[in-house]
């Protein structure tokens, strides 16, 4: 099929708008990158979703307008167009992308310091007689779990002799118990 001049200079500048509009979907990537590191496999799926997103874009844009009739001039539109962008307008749109960004940031971290202010005032208050019943809530737990094991071993102590049952351990046991009974009475 014989395209006319026009029609082909119209197809030029549709395929280089295309480009300026897949260069201005990858800034949103750039900028997602500068506030937020992607690590290398991350970075190269977000490429490799971009560029499908791109060519489907590019190939229904240029399906509904010239019958996806693919000549050389169209590529080369498209790419001139994604590179005039980034050297142009690409750099600028990232600067004043990121002073916004920054200035709406600096405004939720202003908000968030305004709401938090009352909290933290309330916490410096509170927070010395917490640590406080803390600290001493936890002396006692401790104290508490060194009785109970000083409990337990007094308790196995004392049923030692029947678990542990030996000829000689037995007279030996009865003997020592005779021998406190008598020192009790002792007076000298």
């Amino acid at each position: 099929m014989i395209l006319s001049l026009s029609f082909q200079a119209e197809v030029f500048v549709i395929s280089i708008l295309c480009g300026i509009m897949c260069s201005a979907f990858y800034d949103i990537l750039r900028l997602l990158r500068i506030y937020k590191r992607h690590g290398a496999l991350l970075t190269s799926l977000e490429d490799l979703i971009y560029w499908i997103i791109c060519v489907f874009f590019f190939f229904t844009v240029m399906l509904n307008v010239n019958g996806g009739e693919i000549r050389f001039f169209i590529p080369c539109g498209f790419f001139s167009g994604l590179a005039f962008y980034y050297f142009t307008l690409g750099k600028a749109v990232i600067r004043v992308s990121e002073r916004i960004i920054n200035i709406v940031i600096y405004i939720i971290n202003l908000l968030f310091d305004i709401v938090a202010t009352p909290f933290k005032l309330i916490w410096l208050v509170v927070k010395k007689p917490i640590v406080f019943l803390y600290n001493s809530l936890l002396k006692v737990l401790l104290l508490k779990v060194k009785y109970a094991k000083i409990l337990c071993k007094a308790e196995k102590e004392k049923y030692k002799g029947l678990f542990n049952k030996r000829k000689g351990n037995d007279k030996l046991c009865q003997e020592k118990q005779r021998k406190k009974k008598k020192n009790r009475f002792q007076i000298f």
